[in-house]
């Protein structure tokens, strides 16, 4: 297994923030990748687990290993009408819609055009437009980062939450591959209004899933820029979720607010709408701002570096938690 030092990582996050990783490794395989946390163990070195980038911010150095899982491949099975797709974890997840999309493979199209890898969509169960990765993870194939030892999370174990997962929480796995349950047969989910509207426009009353695909990615286009063109790491902040008292109170002092009642009866607010009611839609700090059409999502103006990021991040939550009462998340890991 072949350990790099003193790697740069700007061209590994798509924020585009400069950082050097004292080592780095990018395994293969399940074998090298045990080699290459050995060599950290044995020299008592942190490991920090990286996969596609589009979600950490990088405010210094990270010390120790870098490990980024290189696992690639996909294989499909079949039990009648549904399918398990084996996908390694360095393969990207856009790609993989792509080509689950066709080979008539359904259940991911509303999950188009999220950057990052299959090995890293566990942890942040990745959503979007009223589907979770949650909803079509069958098993996940990790290995202990200290002990080396291997084990199959099944879906209730991986404990996923709202942007949340075992893997997120603990930072102790090293995610080699992922088992996907999708479907032969088509299960449409249009409940947002943006999906059903962008359908309406487009003349389509049955829309099949590339049809939906095709509206969640034009959507995604029109909103959130490219990371390849303007650096940035998608939704900065979760969407905070509060309790039904709390959502009345806000209701009455701000009667537009953007809410979605959940099954558990707590609501959860628009992220995205609060920060653009502080008037930060636009906003620029130095070289990091506010992306002038979407406010969840923060963008890098050229050179920025990690500690800007976060100074820019602590004016959006004292603004939104000064004039709303609500504490807003980030949703990248910060090192």
């Amino acid at each position: 297994m072949k350990i790099l030092t003193n790697q740069p990582l700007r061209h590994l996050n798509s924020f585009n923030l400069q950082a050097n990783a004292s080592y780095f490794a990018s395994p293969a395989n399940v074998e090298a990748a045990k080699a290459a946390l050995d060599f950290a163990n044995s020299k008592a070195l942190p490991i920090l687990v990286l996969g596609g980038g589009t979600n950490i911010i990088f405010s210094k150095d990270p010390h120790g290993l870098v490990i980024k899982p290189g696992m690639t491949g996909r294989k499909a099975s079949f039990d009648n009408n549904d399918v398990y797709l084996h996908v390694g974890a360095n393969e990207g997840w856009t790609e993989l819609v792509e080509w689950t999309l066709d080979n008539q493979y359904w259940g991911l199209e509303n999950l188009s055009l999220i950057p990052g890898t299959a090995g890293a969509a566990p942890v942040q169960n990745i959503g979007a437009y009223g589907v979770e990765l949650a909803d079509h993870l069958y098993q996940v194939h990790a290995i202990d980062i200290k002990t080396g030892q291997e084990r199959v999370f099944n879906n209730s174990e991986c404990e996923f939450s709202y942007r949340n997962s075992r893997f997120k929480a603990q930072q102790k796995w090293l995610i080699a591959s992922i088992i996907l349950k999708l479907s032969l047969t088509p299960n449409i989910r249009t409940g947002y209004g943006t999906i059903r509207q962008r359908l309406i426009e487009l003349g389509i009353t049955k829309p099949t899933p590339v049809d939906v695909a095709k509206a969640v990615i034009y959507i995604r286009q029109s909103k959130l820029p490219d990371p390849a063109i303007t650096p940035n790491s998608g939704s900065f902040f979760s969407n905070p979720i509060v309790d039904r008292n709390k959502f009345e109170l806000l209701k009455d002092k701000f009667p537009d607010i953007v809410s979605f009642a959940q099954p558990d009866g707590q609501v959860k607010l628009a992220a995205a709408w609060l920060i653009e009611q502080c008037g930060l839609k636009g906003f620029s700090k130095g070289a990091v701002g506010i992306h002038p059409n979407h406010a969840l999502v923060m963008i890098n103006h050229g050179k920025a570096t990690g500690l800007e990021v976060m100074e820019l991040a602590k004016i959006v939550q004292d603004s939104v938690m000064d004039r709303f009462k609500v504490s807003l998340e980030i949703e990248p890991r910060v090192i």
